[in-house]
């Protein structure tokens, strides 16, 4: 028997979600995209033949039985543990446990991380950081580099292992994923599901399907993301807010949700059928997904200022 084949197709839209909105008939979804000419445009589709990148999450510089072990491994855990509570959600109930809602908390925290967009950010900064190392870091080099090194700890580690940042930016990723103050403030958030089956139009999704207010910790923070097409997750910081959003009509939540996925997809939007490819040709890629890492770097300039 041949030993299986490492993943090198990195689903940052996970096929179990997609699934959601295959046709019983042809097994396939509706896929919008950009074609050559920058005309949007559709086709049916596989969940299974979209929404990932070849080697996203990669690991350059290792062995090939271990370039892979963050798919193989890493996300492969994110994802089956967070298809159970999945399966819960889509039948309207929140998970009980606390092992099921931290599956999905951490699954909504990796879809804000593990696109093309914020792994080429974590990337940037870490390669950024490479060249300015830490002062206590480039004073302990300072005193045992020889004749000849570098002036810099961050370009002496270079010259050893230049791909050592991208492993690093890579791991930080999945650091981040797992990162127990994120986690715990998704956790703290009230969580609904909001049942939309009465209307005529479906719910959409996207490649990038988590909309994320800029501050969950607001009075009006919230999140929403389409579990299929004819359920919506809600999860808000407080409960007004939930109130809020639980007393909105039915078609309100569809709307917003709807416009939200579709301006925030870089590359792909699904649907059920191509009914709505008119707002899709007109909305998409309008607005991006809120960065946490990008985040993170303001918040750590804003303190670096105001110590100064």
């Amino acid at each position: 028997m041949k030993p299986a084949k490492d993943p090198r197709k990195h689903h940052f839209v996970p096929k179990f979600y997609l699934e959601s909105w295959v046709s019983s008939e042809d097994h396939q979804l509706e896929e919008f995209k950009r074609n050559y000419g920058g005309q949007i445009v559709s086709r049916r589709w596989g969940p299974g033949g979209t929404g990932f990148k070849k080697d996203l999450y990669a690991m350059p510089g290792v062995p090939k039985a271990e370039r892979q072990i963050v798919e193989r491994t890493f996300m492969s855990m994110v994802d089956t543990t967070a298809a159970d509570a999945y399966r819960e959600l889509l039948q309207g109930r929140i998970p009980q446990t606390l092992k099921g809602r931290v599956a999905w908390a951490r699954f909504m925290l990796s879809l804000l991380i593990r696109n093309p967009d914020e792994i080429s950010a974590f990337k940037q900064f870490v390669s950024k950081s490479w060249t300015r190392p830490r002062p206590e870091v480039q004073a302990k080099y300072v005193l045992f580099k020889k004749p000849g090194d570098p002036d810099s700890a961050g370009e002496f580690l270079l010259n050893k292992d230049p791909t050592m940042p991208l492993r690093t930016a890579i791991l930080s990723a999945t650091n981040t994923i797992t990162n127990p103050t994120i986690l715990d403030g998704f956790l703290k958030m009230q969580w609904h599901v909001a049942d939309l089956s009465s209307l005529t139009t479906r719910l959409l999704t996207s490649d990038r399907p988590l909309y994320m207010t800029d501050g969950i910790s607001r009075p009006d923070g919230h999140m929403f993301l389409p579990l299929s097409p004819t359920h919506l997750f809600v999860a808000a910081s407080y409960s007004s807010g939930m109130d809020k959003i639980t007393r909105a009509p039915r078609s309100k939540l569809l709307r917003t949700s709807n416009m939200a996925v579709v301006q925030q997809a870089q590359e792909w939007v699904y649907a059920v059928d191509n009914s709505q490819i008119g707002l899709i040709r007109r909305e998409m890629s309008k607005m991006k997904q809120v960065s946490l890492i990008r985040r993170i770097l303001a918040d750590d300039a804003d303190e670096a200022a105001t110590t100064v």
